[in-house]
Parts: C-alpha cells; sequence; structure tokens
C-alpha cells in the first residue's frame, strides 16, 4: 500500500475474498484462515513501512544557514525522503524563514507534507517572563527558541513520534531506516543519548526541591541525556504530563534567591523526565 486509504482497502479486500473462498465446500477452512493471517500480517509490515516520520527543527532566525544543511543532509541520506515530514517552529515569526527556504530550494507546504517543510510559527511569550540564566556566558541560551522543544507534543498534536533536532545537526544516514527499528520502552516519554554520567551536574541545588516534590531523592548515579537529539514519545509526554512540570521547575527556578541552576532549557526537561526516558 502506498497510503493510508489503500492500507485499510487492501485488507478488508482480502478478508472478503478469503470468507468468501473458505464458505466452498472444496476448500479447507484452515487453509484459508492461515491464507488470510498470512495476508494481513504482510499488509501490516507493509503499511508500518510507509508511514510518515515526523522531523522537528526550531529556529528564531538565527539559527537559519545551520537549519538549511540539516534538512539538506537529512533529504539527502535516506532512499525514502516522501516519508518524512519535516516541521520548523519559528519562534520570530518573520519572513525571514520562509525567504531563506525558498532561496535555497527547499520545498514548503502549509501543512506537512511529504518530503516538504511546515513552518508552524510558535508564540512563547507565556513562557519567556519564566526564562532565567545566570551565567553571563550562556545568555544565547535565553533565546526562546531554545524552550519551544520542551512543548512540540502541543504545538504539532495528533502525531505519535517525533524527533527533535538542533540546526547545527547532519546527518550521515538514512533517519527512515532508523526511525523504522525504533521500539519504544513502556512508559518512556522520550529517547536521547547520555551526555553526562553525574545527574546532579547540571542542578546541583535542585536535588532538595525534587525530593519535596515527589517523595524520594534523586539517584546519584543515573545519566544526563542530551537533548541536541530528542525522540518524543507524543502520548506518554502527555499522559504524564511532561510540559506542564517543566513550567514548574522553570517557576521554581525564577521564584529561587540564587537559581536552582546555570544554564537554560536542558535543566528543566532533565528534571521533568529524570527516570522515564530511555537510551
Amino acid at each position: 500500500p502506498s497510503n493510508r486509504l489503500t492500507a485499510v482497502l487492501f485488507p478488508v479486500g482480502c478478508l472478503s475474498a478469503v470468507l468468501q473462498a473458505s464458505m466452498q465446500p472444496k476448500m479447507n477452512r484452515i487453509v484459508a484462515w492461515c491464507w488470510l493471517t498470512a495476508l494481513l500480517a504482510s499488509c501490516s509490515l507493509a503499511y508500518d513501512q510507509h508511514q510518515a516520520h515526523h522531523l522537528v527543527y526550531a529556529t528564531n532566525g538565527m539559527q537559519n544557514a545551520g537549519l538549511v544543511a540539516s534538512i539538506r543532509s537529512a533529504l539527502a541520506t535516506t532512499a525514502t525522503p516522501n516519508r518524512l515530514h519535516i516541521h520548523v517552529l519559528d519562534t520570530e515569526g518573520t519572513p525571514t524563514l520562509r525567504r531563506c527556504l525558498v532561496c535555497n530550494q527547499l520545498p514548503i507546504s502549509p501543512t506537512p507534507s511529504p518530503g516538504r517543510v511546515a513552518i508552524h510559527p510558535v508564540e512563547l511569550s507565556h513562557i519567556e517572563p519564566l526564562i532565567r540564566v545566570k551565567s553571563a556566558d550562556n545568555q544565547r541560551l535565553k533565546a526562546s527558541a531554545t524552550f519551544a522543544r520542551l512543548f512540540i507534543p502541543s504545538i504539532i498534536p495528533n502525531i505519535t513520534t517525533s524527533m527533535y533536532v538542533d540546526c547545527d545537526t547532519i546527518f550521515q544516514a538514512d533517519v527512515v531506516t532508523f526511525l523504522d527499528r525504533w521500539q519504544w520502552v513502556p512508559n518512556a516519554v522520550l529517547a536521547a543519548n547520555v551526555w553526562h554520567r553525574n545527574v546532579t551536574y547540571l542542578f546541583p541545588k535542585a536535588r532538595k526541591t525534587y525530593a519535596e516534590r515527589h517523595q524520594v531523592e534523586m539517584d546519584k548515579t543515573k545519566p544526563l541525556f542530551n537533548s541536541g537529539v530528542l525522540l518524543l514519545h507524543h502520548p506518554v509526554w502527555k499522559a504524564r504530563n511532561i510540559s506542564n512540570e517543566v513550567l514548574w521547575w522553570m517557576k521554581q527556578h525564577k521564584q529561587s534567591p540564587n537559581g536552582l541552576w546555570y544554564l537554560g532549557s536542558q535543566p528543566p526537561l532533565q528534571l521533568a523526565a529524570y527516570n522515564q526516558w530511555q537510551q
């Protein structure tokens, strides 16, 4: 099947044909049902192989050059670019992004479409008062675009899984094949690479707050993940209310006299998804 409609109609047609055949006196009904099972299994596999995968970026205009290079690398390294739906979360809201994509001959679509880029204007003014970056050397981390990843399941609803990547990410292998083979661990809200082995590296002052909120101490042996590339499991994310948990941590950090961490969007996501992610 090449699309969802065909994927639905094909097994229905097979079912009808086999049921009619099974009513014939000369046909062994057990053989007929075995045939039906095999047909449905093959159809299910074919359907899975034609599902779209969603690649998500976020930019405020400063990352557009890297964004173009990353999108091009994703499309160039996959054998099935028509299975990639590319989303760009635009926190700037100006025509700059659209002009950049058009000038670089990247196809744009008003809605998510195979092999095309859909631009999502994102309004994050409600979280900007909560953004606090203590280190003077990391003020660039205050950009709202860096926080957009924390709200992807709300910004792009009605999908099950998405892959967020930073705009400086270059693909060297087929991302569609990788996502086809991915298997979620039950109850994981996201998947990422291990970044640091000390869970308190980013937020040494947040351990007490975490213990008070969850009535359990943080395990120092649990590693941190790198949020530059994330697989997000939308149903579990929404069920666990991760975005609201992120906002809660941002409020605690903002209200703390000395703050709970030094960096930007990494710590609140690490705390909200603590012990709920897979490598």
